[in-house]
């Protein structure tokens, strides 16, 4: 049994100040489970002063969760990745899916989604992402 539980609060580890990215592990993502195997587990929420993506994804965003799908090595289950894109603070989870966007195909996958801090930490440039 994990130390948290699926819907606890977990607040990641401070953001970058500058262009190295910090990866960590959200505990709350279930690891055991295995891609291919129904039922797809559920997803805990995003962390602590964090928000799911919503509008358009600026290219530098998609080309971060691209990698991040296909280097499960680099990003196991549950990596949490916070960085700097053009200035603008982003975050990116790697995530269970029941659906794969690139075919349309049901099932359970790997995937990733894209988060944006609720407030913008001070001291960053805020930028236009």
């Amino acid at each position: 049994m994990p130390d948290v539980l699926l819907n606890d609060p977990w607040a990641p580890p401070t953001p970058p100040t500058d262009d190295e990215p910090v990866v960590t592990a959200d505990p709350r993502v279930d690891t055991t489970h295995m891609i291919g195997v129904l039922p797809c587990p559920n997803n805990p929420p995003p962390p602590v002063g964090w928000a799911y993506w919503k509008g358009a994804v600026p290219p530098a965003a998609g080309a971060l969760a691209a990698s991040m799908l296909h280097d499960s090595t680099q990003y196991p289950m549950g990596s949490f990745v916070q960085t700097l894109l053009d200035g603008a603070l982003i975050g990116a989870r790697v995530e269970w899916h029941n659906l794969q966007g690139a075919t349309g195909k049901t099932g359970c996958f790997r995937g990733v989604n894209l988060m944006r801090p609720v407030a913008e930490p001070q001291g960053l440039g805020g930028g236009s992402v």
